[in-house]
């Protein structure tokens, strides 16, 4: 699965590029695909309480923060909500 990104124009010195950079979230279907389970599976330990980093209400989107996920994928533990972390460092 590709890491979800962002597109920016940036213009320098009168030239227009386009770069992309790492989405700070991503949708809860796209962390079920990371964790390896079916998006409606993940829906549901949402809706339970169970899903394992926080999942955060846009609207209508449901998004996860990355670097929660990544935190969870790295030590197997449940990020708690308020959870503070570097988000950049991954970016490296």
């Amino acid at each position: 699965m590709t890491q979800p990104v962002t597109t920016r124009r940036v213009r320098v010195a009168g030239a227009t590029t386009i770069e992309t950079v790492p989405s700070v979230t991503m949708t809860l279907a796209q962390a079920a695909g990371i964790l390896g389970i079916h998006r409606t599976t993940a829906w549901s330990l949402h809706k339970r309480g169970e899903f394992p980093v926080p999942v955060l209400q846009l609207g209508s989107s449901l998004r996860v923060v990355r670097a929660h996920l990544e935190q969870y994928m790295s030590t197997g533990v449940r990020v708690e909500p308020g959870t503070r972390i570097d988000a950049l460092s991954s970016w490296k």
